[in-house]
């Protein structure tokens, strides 16, 4: 079995959705109907595997060989910082000390990996090379997690905490200097040109942290920028849709929407998830094809009788 962190983070993301108004103690959880038990169950399974995962160094083993009694070999840094955020979020799930302290062992970890610029030391970016890791993604992704992860009651922890944050409000001053005047995401190095599909998402992404940092400091020009985001993106969703992107662009939508409560992010979640559900196999299905119920499709047009590979998240984006 592999580690793929984002479709767990996805998931959980669904799972808590859906049961996130829910009290989790057990006489609330003899409420839930037996659907979202079955929800809260699979989430607990998928955070305990992730948990098994994490080593003591603070790094996520890529998985368990099962036939050969291995781990699989690799540590590509996206893949850790995903597999982060996914439980740092685990954690407002479940009351787990194990897995909280788990997320700011690998938090620490990460950061290790971050530098303050020399010129600016208000801004804070990844250390990797730029052929091994795109920037904008791994900053972007390190910061929501950080922003996410829950204050702790401990004195000691509550100070590094508070580091975390402050870190993390230089990731997002470094994300502010990757905007262009109109919103548009410069590409990762000067003189390469990023595909269109990794560009959307990267800025999706970059929204989506700097209006996580909104909440902790509500600056006029973080709303500002979203907003000139929102208007690109809105004259690419015209010519070319996407599943991956529309994904990403709905939680950074949704997360603009809560900080701001502007109508303009709440019409585009509407509209953009109406077309992910359009994408979703439904009855009848015949029995070969009934494991399809619920997945995706790449787009509307496509034959509804052609497998899908299901890709990051989509369900558990669209439910967010």
């Amino acid at each position: 079995m592999k580690l793929r962190p984002l479709a767990l983070t996805s998931m959980l993301f669904g799972y808590a959705c859906l049961a996130w108004h829910a009290q989790t103690t057990p006489p609330e959880l003899k409420k839930l109907s037996n659907l979202r038990k079955q929800f809260l169950a699979s989430a607990k399974d998928a955070t305990t595997w992730l948990t098994r995962m994490s080593t003591r160094s603070g790094y996520f083993l890529e998985g368990w060989q099962t036939a050969l009694n291995k781990a699989i070999p690799g540590r590509h840094p996206l893949q850790q910082v995903e597999a982060t955020l996914t439980l740092v979020r685990a954690t407002h799930l479940f009351s787990d000390e194990k897995v909280a302290m788990r997320a700011m062992q690998s938090l620490t970890i990460l950061l290790q990996s971050t530098k303050v610029d020399k010129e600016s030391p208000s801004l804070r970016q990844s250390a990797h090379l730029l052929s091994l890791v795109d920037p904008i993604a791994y900053c972007s992704l390190l910061a929501l997690a950080i922003y996410e992860l829950p204050e702790p009651e401990d004195d000691k922890l509550k100070k590094a905490w508070s580091s975390y944050q402050s870190k993390a409000d230089q990731l997002c001053n470094y994300l502010q200097t990757q905007f262009r005047q109109d919103g548009s995401l410069k590409p990762a190095s000067p003189a390469g040109k990023a595909k269109t599909i990794d560009q959307q998402i990267r800025s999706a992404q970059a929204i989506l942290a700097l209006m996580k940092s909104y909440a902790r400091s509500p600056q006029k020009w973080k709303s500002t920028l979203a907003k000139q985001w929102l208007s690109l993106s809105e004259k690419a969703w015209e010519t070319r849709q996407d599943r991956e992107v529309t994904s990403w662009e709905i939680i950074a939508c949704g997360e603009a929407f809560l900080q701001t409560k502007e109508k303009v992010f709440a019409d585009v979640i509407y509209r953009r998830s109406d077309w992910l559900c359009k994408l979703q196999y439904e009855m009848p299905l015949d029995a070969d094809r009934a494991p399809w119920l619920g997945a995706f499709r790449i787009s509307p047009k496509e034959p509804a009788l052609k497998a899908v590979e299901p890709t990051s998240g989509d369900c558990g984006l669209c439910a967010q």
